[in-house]
C-alpha cells in the first residue's frame, strides 16, 4: 500500500510504502490526520484486502513505522471503508460490504 504525502508549497510528492501484513491488492479510500490525548500528530489510513480484511494503519509524524490491526477478519467480500475520522476519544471508521449468507 503506497502513502503519498507533500509539503505545502511545494509542488513535489514523496511517496512510501505501508508496510501490511500478508500478501494481497489494498484498496484505501480513507485517510485522515489525528492528535492523540499524548499530543502526538500522525496519520490514520483504513484499507481493504482483496480477501475482505479491513485493516487499520496508523503512524506517529517522524516516524517512518506504520502500525497496523485488522478491524475485522476475511470472508468479508467487496468490504470498503469510505470514511475515517477522529472522534474526541477514539477512531471511528464507517464500511460497507457484502457479507457471507449465514452457515446454515
Amino acid at each position: 500500500l503506497a502513502f503519498f504525502w507533500n509539503i505545502d508549497g511545494q509542488p513535489n510528492w514523496s511517496s512510501s510504502q505501508i508496510t501490511t501484513p500478508g500478501a494481497g491488492e489494498y484498496f484505501a479510500p480513507a485517510m485522515t490526520r489525528f492528535q492523540n490525548s499524548g499530543g502526538q500528530t500522525g496519520t490514520t489510513v483504513s484499507a481493504a484486502r482483496t480477501d475482505g480484511t479491513l485493516f487499520f494503519f496508523y503512524n506517529i509524524d517522524g516516524s517512518p513505522t506504520w502500525n497496523s490491526e485488522a478491524i475485522s477478519g476475511p470472508g468479508v467480500s467487496g468490504q470498503t471503508a469510505p470514511a475515517i475520522v477522529r472522534s474526541p476519544v477514539g477512531t471511528e471508521v464507517s464500511a460497507s460490504g457484502s457479507f457471507p449468507p449465514p452457515i446454515p
